[in-house]
């Protein structure tokens, strides 16, 4: 009876340990994520390139592209993202839906999933999220912004969440 006592209590604390990490990372993962919006909204995008991993994933084109390769075409790609000029962080927070999925829901979204899991140098693991910030609530997006800075995939590496995809 003490052993099974014990045992349960170890699986209810690392339980509760397991939960706490996976709300904990959520949380950075949103903060990042709404760090990247504020970035490409109020166009301050000389840090932008510097956010992303050394390969870029094309999701839509299924291809890596290493960043060096693209110089500044990653930072041309920021200042296009916002077609909108007079938005500001307040507009697109009020205008915009915002979702932010872990592996485990991006699986449940099935045409997503199958684009995911078809790219060939792309797999998809247990600590990815994919922020999905481009559908306005009331309006066409594109009369606003881009889809493709809006739509993100990332994956914390050595404690330091890092952007993976350019084009979604």
């Amino acid at each position: 009876m003490m052993m099974r006592t014990l045992f349960f209590f170890f699986l209810f604390i690392f339980g509760i340990h397991q939960t706490s990490y996976s709300q904990d990372l959520r949380a950075e993962a949103d903060t990042f994520a709404m760090n990247m919006v504020r970035m490409l909204v109020t166009q301050h995008c000389d840090g932008y390139p510097a956010l992303f991993n050394d390969t870029v994933y094309m999701l839509q084109k299924t291809q890596s592209i290493v960043k060096s390769e693209m110089g500044p075409k990653i930072s041309i790609f920021c200042k296009a993202a916002i077609r909108d000029k007079s938005m500001t962080m307040e507009s697109y927070l009020a205008s915009f839906n915002r979702e932010l999925l872990d592996a485990n829901e991006i699986k449940t979204k099935k045409d997503l999933y199958i684009l995911i899991q078809a790219h060939p140098f792309y797999k998809l693991q247990e600590n990815d999220f994919l922020f999905i910030g481009y559908r306005h609530k009331t309006d066409d997006y594109m009369k606003y912004i881009l889809d493709d800075p809006f739509c993100v995939i990332f994956r914390k590496y050595e404690d330091v969440l890092l952007p993976l995809n350019l084009m979604f």
